[in-house]
């Protein structure tokens, strides 16, 4: 979807190797087009959530065991389809 408005304006920040997998495997579990494109949709719904309630509706440390074992899990699962793929790869179906 094509925003109305030309993105003109950049926001860079750094983050750990930890983070930016984190990052990327959502955005694959998201099916996003881009890492971009899933970084700006994370951003702007925090950022529409908190201008509708007039207040932050989340804070940065709010939830992050849970975070983490989300991030966990999602490595988990991250390997567990790798491994199938190979697996279909190299054992192709006998029909």
């Amino acid at each position: 979807m094509k925003s109305a408005r030309p993105r003109s304006r950049l926001i860079s920040f750094r983050v750990s190797q930890d983070e930016y997998e984190n990052v990327r495997n959502a955005s694959i579990l998201f099916r996003s087009r881009s890492l971009s494109d899933f970084a700006r949709l994370a951003l702007m719904t925090v950022v529409g959530e908190t201008v509708q309630a007039g207040r932050p509706t989340r804070l940065p440390l709010e939830g992050e065991a849970a975070f983490r074992q989300l991030s966990s899990e999602v490595r988990h699962l991250a390997g567990l389809v790798e491994g199938l793929v190979r697996s279909a790869g190299s054992n192709p179906d006998k029909e």
